[in-house]
């Protein structure tokens, strides 16, 4: 790539940090914390703020231009400022000027309190707007769902805007996987690709999902309901909306532990077949570290129970000693 088309793309993708930043800011302080839209906007700025890191190694090859744009984006404070320093020296005043206003005032650190970057929340349905006609057809599809569930009597969307081509089904289900914590560190991108292999299923009160000892065929998210996991006719752990269960022998594919019936009227579940999991998996492995987290936060529970009820087991028998 020639120095002047580089210097284009270089541009190019500041430009797009420089306008998402803005959007981004204002949805940020519109919309509810962890909102699939914001999410993605966030996969954006990085996506793009990475490409200007990268663009620039390549004109600046003896420099540790993508390790500084690590140190920057995964530490503190020191690495950040002594990122911003590198590029201060290394590039020329063009470059400078339009790249270190938007490191300074990075997506991943508090939103300024003043400048271009300040956020303002009525500007949230008219950002909202522009998004749903973007050429990005993952943000377009979000930026609509947004709509219609936030204003779902008159959803601020352009009437000229066409439908993508992304099917309804999948993007709901983007929706669904909201506020679910073995996915919230997931990017959308992610979620997309979840929701493309996984299912609805409905269950009703007393409905059994799979039984102790059965082959693990999927990993479940619950969308509505509650049910409770039993071992040996004991109830040993309890999962209702936007908790995952089915995780640990989906993971290391042994026999189901304990058997998962429905303990509320009506329940439905995404079930998320095995195979496509770790196929998935394989190819996005950060997907693991939020399996794992949601694997290590039942088994908390579950040792907390077993300790709760030995307690009261001792003073139940305490007073029939008594």
């Amino acid at each position: 790539m020639d120095r002047k088309r580089l210097r284009e793309a270089t541009f190019r993708r500041v430009r797009d940090y420089d306008y998402y930043l803005r959007v981004y800011r204002d949805l940020e302080a519109a919309l509810p914390p962890g909102s699939p839209l914001v999410r993605a906007l966030g996969d954006r700025l990085g996506q793009n703020l990475e490409l200007v890191f990268r663009l620039l190694q390549i004109r600046f090859a003896d420099m540790p231009i993508v390790a500084a744009w690590r140190a920057f984006a995964t530490g503190g404070p020191r690495d950040r400022a002594y990122c911003i320093e590198l590029l201060e020296s290394v590039l020329d005043p063009a470059f400078r000027d339009a790249v270190v206003p938007l490191l300074e005032a990075y997506h991943r650190l508090p939103p300024p309190e003043d400048g271009p970057y300040r956020p303002d929340p009525r500007r949230g349905p008219a950002r909202i707007m522009e998004l749903a006609v973007s050429d990005d057809v993952e943000l377009a599809a979000i930026a609509r769902q947004t709509a219609r569930l936030v204003w779902p009597e008159h959803p601020p969307i352009p009437a000229a805007a066409e439908e993508t081509e992304m099917d309804p089904k999948i993007i709901e289900r983007v929706f669904l996987f909201e506020g679910v914590d073995a996915f919230e560190e997931s990017n959308v991108d992610d979620l997309v690709a979840l929701a493309q292999i996984s299912r609805e299923e409905r269950y009703r009160r007393g409905d059994v999902i799979y039984r102790e000892g059965d082959e693990a065929g999927a990993l479940y998210v619950v969308i509505e309901g509650r049910v409770v996991c039993t071992r040996g006719g004991r109830e040993v752990l309890r999962v209702e909306k936007r908790d995952t269960f089915g995780q640990t022998s989906v993971l290391d594919g042994g026999r189901r532990p304990v058997t998962a019936v429905v303990a509320s009227d009506e329940a439905r579940v995404l079930a998320i077949d095995r195979h496509d999991l770790l196929a998935l998996i394989a190819d996005r492995p950060e997907l693991l570290r939020g399996i794992f987290n949601a694997v290590t936060r039942h088994l908390r529970d579950i040792l907390d129970g077993v300790g709760v009820e030995a307690q009261e087991q001792h003073r139940a028998l305490e007073r029939s000693v008594g």
